[in-house]
């Protein structure tokens, strides 16, 4: 092989000027255009390997954060004046270590008594009745010495009593920033849903 490549060498040292130039010149228009097509092999085999994956697999799912629902229970009755109702505030869907629960109601159809702290919070905070705003405030966690004593059920209950008619007279959770209905846990506002009650009144 060597000696055929000396061969080669020395028949083209005797070949013309403008041979050897025309020779030179194919060889390196061949060389370059080896160049040329190897890099674009190279670079659609690396688009074709950065290609996003497409599927399931792919696909990022929003997370979604769990919260509470707070309710009245039952959610509709009809009274006669002079009666009463009792009404429970319940939670589900996730216990929470502590709750503040403002309750709305018209003063002017009802009076609200004995709210009475259920089964969910050992720890009663704020217990109180405001007949002239029409509020119910309530205020309770778990106790300090079992925080991880976290249960859903009953928050706690009132009695209404009925002493003017009204086609509908609503019981509502009341929810503002400052000094509003928030059910908490591990620092964070949980709540989710709230459904208050509608109470007919008649003669």
């Amino acid at each position: 092989m060597f000696r055929t490549i000396q061969k080669d060498l020395g028949q083209f040292k005797t070949l013309p000027s403008q041979r050897k130039a025309t020779i030179i010149l194919l060889i390196g228009l061949l060389f370059i255009a080896s160049v040329v097509v190897g890099s674009l092999l190279t670079g659609g085999s690396k688009k074709v390997d950065e290609q996003p994956t497409t599927g399931t697999d792919a696909t990022t799912q929003p997370e979604t954060r769990p919260s509470t629902a707070l309710a009245l229970v039952p959610n509709e009755a009809t009274l006669k004046i002079g009666a009463s109702q009792k009404i429970e505030v319940t939670l589900s869907r996730i216990p929470v270590a502590a709750a503040d629960i403002v309750l709305s109601f018209d003063p002017a159809v009802f009076d609200v008594s004995g709210v009475t702290n259920g089964t969910v919070f050992s720890n009663v905070i704020v217990n109180k009745v405001d007949t002239t705003a029409g509020e119910i405030k309530f205020s309770a966690s778990v106790s300090p010495s079992k925080k991880d004593d976290l249960k859903e059920g009953t928050v706690f209950s009132f009695t209404v009593k009925a002493k003017k008619e009204a086609a509908s007279s609503a019981l509502d959770f009341v929810k503002r920033e400052k000094d509003g209905t928030i059910t908490a846990l591990n620092g964070e506002n949980t709540l989710g849903v709230t459904n208050g009650a509608l109470l007919k009144v008649t003669k």
